[in-house]
């Protein structure tokens, strides 16, 4: 019986690879902030499990689209231990994210790139070189900015630990499924794996919170909401499978600091939130770690 031919990867300009990431982080924000408004309506584990059904079902869609062929076994296991990374990740995230500012949720799950660099470096082999470290040391002070003046704000006294715990919990897990989406990224199928990553997170999230929370009826308008949360999600994650099927995960993994950018331009247009003069700070920094992570070493 002969092996599966694995996918054809086309070699890809590094620069490429980082547009898209960016682009994924992107999308990743709208959806955020789209479910932050509907966590305000609803239980987190519900909007969490039937965004992650609607997701598998488009996965489902674009692999017939592709003619993707049957899921082998070996992806089915691999991902499915993603897939349970994926919704701890998810849940923590969007609890974090009812109890805490999107500017400081996000600001507390970048801190995921500085895992992700080094997990890649002790699961993959990637090279911890001078760049990368030089990169994840810049976006990473352009963090400590922001979360200085939040702090300062607070007078170091009341910050919400059960939130900054989620955050960095969601930084964690996510970190560790993404590296995880890199070891695969090179012999599976994207959309087989936004299958079983989807699939296997919505089986994992629904009946277990449906054991513990008391799920509400939905209008069509939020039916629509969670729709295009479903979209913006999977679109999400082929971007960014894509991406790290073709770079360096240390390197994809600065690109997510460009959440910050988006995050305070989406804040400004949906919640008129003004950036302050640390998060301009910040954000130069963080634009300047996406400058060396893309540079060839």
């Amino acid at each position: 019986m002969t092996a599966p031919s694995l996918p054809l990867i086309t070699p890809t300009p590094l620069r490429t690879a980082l547009a898209v990431a960016g682009l994924g982080v992107l999308i990743f924000v709208v959806m955020d902030v789209t479910m932050k408004a509907l966590g305000t309506r609803y239980p987190v584990p519900q909007i969490v499990a039937t965004r992650f059904a609607g997701g598998c079902l488009l996965a489902c869609l674009l692999a017939a689209i592709q003619q993707a062929g049957r899921l082998r076994p070996d992806t089915i296991r691999a991902n499915s231990i993603r897939a349970v990374l994926s919704a701890i990740s998810a849940i923590t995230f969007f609890s974090a994210l009812s109890i805490l500012p999107i500017a400081e949720a996000l600001t507390l799950t970048f801190l995921a790139p500085l895992f992700m660099a080094l997990l890649a470096a002790a699961m993959l082999g990637e090279r911890l070189n001078r760049t990368i470290l030089a990169a994840i040391a810049l976006g990473f002070a352009g963090v400590l900015v922001i979360v200085f003046e939040k702090l300062s704000e607070a007078g170091g006294a009341k910050v919400d630990v059960l939130g900054v715990m989620l955050a960095l919990a969601s930084a964690c897990s996510y970190a560790l499924q993404m590296v995880m989406m890199r070891q695969r990224a090179k012999s599976d199928r994207i959309a087989h794996m936004l299958i079983v990553q989807n699939g296997v997170a919505a089986l994992v999230v629904g009946p277990v919170s449906l054991a513990f929370v008391t799920w509400l009826p939905m209008t069509p308008a939020d039916w629509g909401l969670l729709g295009l949360c479903a979209l913006l999600g999977t679109t999400a994650q082929y971007a960014m499978g894509w991406a790290y099927g073709r770079a360096p995960a240390a390197r994809v993994g600065v690109m997510e600091y460009t959440a910050l950018l988006w995050g305070g331009g989406l804040g400004y247009l949906v919640f008129h939130e003004i950036p302050t003069l640390a998060t301009y700070t910040g954000a130069a920094l963080i634009v300047g770690a996406c400058v060396v992570a893309s540079r060839r070493g």
